[in-house]
């Protein structure tokens, strides 16, 4: 049997911990009984028996490994001063990204903590085999880790997720300019994550916000991308040192997840600021229980950052009157007022209100019950002004839509990087006051028959989407059009919603559909 066989197997039956099993292959020939294989290994026993049961012929405690199986070289490992080289590299890189969002809670690892990283991922899990995610990656580890991969010529298969257009952007543009292999996805984790990601993944990295209810959160989304429970997830997370209560506080909300802390490697983060927490976080090495998967403890909290507009503390800096919005819209509209659907934050209800993360997961889930008459205001102005998602609009099924921003949010409709959704949309300011104002956003004719309608759909992934634009416009068949989506540059996307694109790639999809 040879090594990938070998590994595919272990693969398949220990997930996240086959490279432990790997270990213990490549250690089992030193030795014949398994109490010596624990001892030198530092394993279970109940673990070196389940991989042993595999690959070897066992009399008790002894066992006698198979001769035909290639255990040579299979459990590789690398050691910082291998990928040290690199550091200088690394640092002229990540340097070029100028947009450190403070109300994200961005603080930047150094470049020497990121190669650590990446150290201590590749020695404890199988990287050809093992699916990971960056669950917020405003670090760039994904980078780091596809960069020195492709330096060791191995295959890998990395994602990331994050809010934030200028993180996800930088990441696309980075993976263009040096070949790298990364599929990367927008998506607010308040609420929710693309569907396709769901019980997808072997090894979930996450830096959360350092608080309880942004860890919380981190946590459970991170539990809905584990594959099973011999997935790991890994947390960046510390307190001051006279803050035990905090830190305990955070520590209690992690285990109503039913996770369990295999390990916690004290300052393993180290940061350009972050001077509270002494520029240094501990590295949470987590394993699942059966119990993470039933877990009911869904949080919702809206404000999980600690600084910013999301922060705990954070202040409504307006108060808009809905119901003059509402009746603007209907007398406008000559509609009636109920029909005005006002998306918003929860903590600005109101009777014309739904919550942005109710209309999130039915998007997701294909599941609108509203009125076809309905129209949608996307209530902008509890947003930071580097946040605010334009994708909403594409979200929607409406030919006509609105936003309310704050008059110093309206400067993101200038904006280059939201220009193919722009594109889609003739933009007219129709109301403004001292505070706030009013734009509606209405489809061009020329968008609704061309294949640029592909940007707009909701209820198939992008591939699907694609075909069937390109099909019902073109004299192709749906094999054609299949074969013409996978000559694309963002092919790899097909799988996704166009709504959770990077605006880089919704970008690429606007050229290729010209």
């Amino acid at each position: 049997m040879i090594q990938d066989d070998i590994r595919q197997i272990c693969y398949e039956k220990f997930g996240s911990y086959s490279k432990l099993a790997l270990k213990i292959l490549y250690e089992a020939h030193n030795f014949s009984n398994v109490h010596q294989l624990c001892f030198n290994t530092g394993v279970s026993y109940k673990f070196v028996k389940d991989v042993l049961y595999e690959f070897a012929i066992c009399n008790g405690d002894d066992y006698i490994i198979n001769e035909s199986y290639d255990f040579a070289k299979i459990y590789n490992t690398i050691t910082f001063s291998q990928i040290q080289q690199y550091e200088n590299e690394i640092e002229n890189l990540i340097s070029q990204f100028k947009h450190h969002n403070k109300s994200l809670d961005h603080v930047s690892a150094t470049a020497n903590t990121l190669l650590k990283r990446v150290e201590f991922i590749f020695n404890n899990i199988d990287i050809k085999y093992s699916k990971i995610l960056f669950l917020g990656d405003h670090d760039f580890t994904s980078i780091v880790l596809a960069y020195v991969l492709n330096k060791l010529n191995l295959d890998y298969s990395i994602c990331v997720v994050d809010i934030d257009d200028n993180v996800l952007n930088f990441i696309c543009d980075t993976a263009q300019k040096y070949n790298l292999k990364l599929t990367v996805l927008h998506s607010d984790f308040r609420f929710g994550i693309p569907t396709n990601f769901f019980g997808a993944f072997d090894l979930i990295f996450s830096d959360p916000p350092y608080t309880p209810e942004g860890m919380s959160l981190f946590l459970q989304r991170a539990i809905k991308c584990a594959k099973n429970k011999f997935s790991s997830i890994y947390l960046c997370y510390k307190t001051a040192e006279l803050s035990p209560a905090i830190g305990l506080k955070v520590q209690k909300e992690l285990l109503k997840s039913h996770i369990y802390f295999r390990a916690i490697l004290p300052n393993f983060n180290v940061y350009t600021a972050a001077e509270a927490l002494g520029y240094r976080s501990d590295l949470y090495v987590c394993s699942l229980t059966s119990k993470c998967f039933d877990n009911k403890n869904c949080i919702n909290s809206y404000d999980i950052y600690t600084h910013g507009n999301n922060s705990i503390e954070a202040k409504r800096p307006v108060k808009i009157d809905y119901q003059e919005i509402v009746n603007l819209l209907s007398n406008m509209l000559k509609t009636k007022s109920s029909l005005i659907k006002i998306v918003s934050d929860k903590k600005f209800n109101s009777d014309n209100s739904i919550l942005i993360d109710v209309f999130y997961k039915q998007k997701r889930n294909k599941n609108t019950n509203y009125p076809k008459e309905s129209v949608f205001v996307f209530d902008f102005t509890y947003q930071n002004v580097d946040v605010i998602d334009l994708r909403n609009f594409i979200m929607s099924d409406k030919k006509l839509q609105f936003g309310i921003f704050l008059n110093n949010q309206t400067k993101v409709l200038k904006n280059d990087k939201y220009k193919a959704i722009l594109s889609l949309y003739n933009v007219n300011e129709i109301y403004k006051n001292d505070t706030y104002s009013i734009n509606s956003f209405e489809l061009k004719n020329e968008v609704l028959l061309s294949n640029k309608k592909v940007m707009l759909y909701k209820n198939s992934n992008l591939k699907n989407a694609y075909v069937s634009c390109v099909t019902q416009n073109n004299a192709i068949t749906k094999n054609q059009a299949r074969e013409e989506f996978n000559k694309l540059p963002i092919k790899h996307y097909g799988e996704a919603m166009v709504f959770d694109l990077p605006l880089f790639e919704l970008e690429r999809l606007y050229e290729s559909l010209k």
